[in-house]
């Protein structure tokens, strides 16, 4: 099947194009709700610029910075736990909040489904893939911790990977599959300084060493550190090995330009909150169609 795609671009600019009810119907729920329109900065890079000239333009900047309200007395260096919403999308999420809370069960019952379907099908295009290889979720974890949770493949006596620079949460998550599922569970340490063959040879050894393993998790871009590792490529290694990936795209998604099928991995988890300025509390869950199956 042809899948229509949107450029990141589009998808990102759609402000709140990640909140359920207030991804869609903007304009009826401004009109019903009496609020008005939040006029802010246009941010959209000029067309031709490069990355790196955009990157040293002040007065890019300054638009994009008057699109958020920040705190004055704190300067904030981390942001792994969600995004902040600009001015728009926050004042879009409150009014269609104020709208869904009005119209109570009668949109739930009968408006809510349009809405999900509409706000599923830009996400799945925004991801390359189709409306039923997705879930929402409320984060990441949440997906990452029902796919791993819920892969059905491993046996007593298999054993699951990971690497010491993954996130703790889904190390805890795989730490939870011994007592699930009677595998053993093997952990190895990421290099450091890490380069592309480094890795590669890192997990390459990390399989040759424990033919078991049927199960790995990949971190994308490393929260940690913002490592960037070969995800396809090692996809495909552990698929040699006889081993599936389940990969953490939490922070990948909102910094990275590529599609889910891009990294070769069957079970994908997401957030939507992080780095692209949507509504907390939403992320992703990719499974592929041919492997819904091997999901509890």
């Amino acid at each position: 099947m042809s899948i229509p795609r949107w450029s990141r671009r589009d998808f990102l600019g759609a402000g709140s194009a990640a909140a359920l009810a207030s991804l869609v119907g903007c304009d009826e729920g401004k009109a019903a709700a009496g609020g008005t329109h939040v006029a802010l900065p246009d941010v959209t890079p000029p067309a031709g610029t490069t990355p790196e000239k955009l990157a040293s333009d002040r007065a890019y900047w300054t638009d994009v910075a008057a699109n958020y309200d920040v705190l004055d007395d704190v300067i904030q260096l981390e942001n792994g736990n969600w995004g902040m919403m600009p001015r728009s999308v926050l004042s879009s999420y409150e009014r269609l909040t104020e709208r869904v809370n009005r119209r109570n069960s009668f949109y739930a019952r009968r408006e809510f489904g349009p809405d999900e379907d509409e706000v599923r099908r830009r996400t799945a295009q925004a991801l390359g893939v189709d409306a039923d290889e997705i879930v929402f979720t409320r984060n990441a974890t949440e997906a990452l911790q029902a796919a791993i949770g819920n892969y059905n493949r491993l046996r007593a006596g298999d054993a699951v990977l990971y690497a010491d620079s993954d996130y703790d949460s889904m190390q805890s998550a795989m730490d939870w599959l011994p007592d699930r599922r009677g595998v053993d569970v093997v952990t190895f340490a990421m290099p450091e300084p890490a380069t592309h063959q480094g890795v590669m040879d890192a997990y390459a050894a990390a399989l040759e060493a424990n033919p078991p393993v049927r199960l790995v998790l990949l971190t994308h871009l490393s929260h940690r550190s913002g490592l960037v590792i070969p995800v396809a490529e090692i996809s495909d290694l552990a698929r040699s090995h006889g081993a599936d990936v389940i990969v953490d795209a939490a922070h990948s998604f909102g910094q990275m330009a590529f599609s889910a099928p891009d990294l070769k991995a069957p079970f994908i988890g997401f957030n939507l909150h992080k780095w692209i300025g949507a509504p907390l509390g939403v992320g992703v869950l990719y499974i592929s169609r041919d492997r819904l199956g091997d999901m509890d």
